[in-house]
């Protein structure tokens, strides 16, 4: 589990409730878990808890800082033409970071925390800058968000019974199951489908025994629209079947 230092809550929790805040995940070409940075925007900036130290052998971790830094840059570019633009992108000095000689800069607030919603972050006085608009290293952080418009990430590829598919329904049950208030280890993994469709927050499938399966648990119209296309198609697929398919028809 990844916790947020100084609080009693997970990261899990801390990106779930924080409307602006966000994970980065770094893979490998063969999907293999290299690092991650957790983060927030506030008014013109980006602000980076911290970058995990590698986890690949095959990777660096200025491998890591090098990719991390690639997307700050992308994450300034892409909102260079917003109403209100991000200007810099910078990073606590842990973990990954520490391997980079300090050239840190004073950051001109002292609470970062404060401004849209309730943050919590592990930046101190002085940061390292990854990306910025400015010909002198760094923009004043301004934490007026009165004009930041709230994100909608981009929603992972839905998987139709390829062989993620069981994995993806395992973690979105994993998820259901929690909040309706089991314990993690004694949520019973699904171990067996027929056929399946399976979302960043629902899935649809087919048991073994022919029985329709199904959840979703976001309200967003994006989900929605995915989970009913997906409950269309594993009908048809189910209405497809013959009973020499199944184990038995209940």
């Amino acid at each position: 589990m990844l916790f947020r230092s100084g609080a009693g809550h997970s990261l899990f929790d801390f990106i779930l409730r924080n409307k602006n805040g966000f994970l980065i995940v770094f893979e490998s070409p063969f999907g293999s878990f290299i690092g991650r940075a957790i983060g927030f925007r506030n008014g013109n900036t980006v602000f980076l808890n911290s970058l995990s130290s590698s986890c690949d052998e095959n990777y660096t971790n200025i491998d890591l800082i090098n990719a991390c830094t690639t997307i700050s840059k992308m994450i300034i570019e892409k909102s260079l033409n917003s109403s209100c633009p991000i200007e810099n992108v910078v990073i606590h000095r842990e973990y990954a970071m520490k391997s980079v000689d300090d050239n840190r800069i004073l950051l001109n607030v002292s609470k970062v925390n404060e401004g849209l919603g309730t943050f919590h972050i592990d930046i101190g006085s002085f940061v390292h800058v990854l990306a910025t608009t400015s010909n002198d290293k760094f923009v004043p952080v301004n934490l007026d968000n009165s004009c930041v418009p709230t994100y909608k990430p981009a929603r992972e590829l839905v998987k139709i019974n390829d062989e993620r598919t069981l994995e993806q329904i395992n973690k979105v049950n994993r998820i259901k199951e929690i909040i309706e208030g089991k314990e993690y280890d004694n949520v019973e993994p699904i171990t067996e489908i027929i056929y399946g469709i399976a979302g960043e927050d629902f899935y649809v499938y087919i048991d073994e025994f022919g029985n329709l399966k199904c959840n979703i648990i976001t309200r967003d119209e994006r989900a929605l629209k995915e989970y009913y296309e997906a409950l269309e198609k594993v009908k048809e697929y189910l209405s497809s079947l013959s009973c020499k398919q199944l184990k038995y028809v209940v």
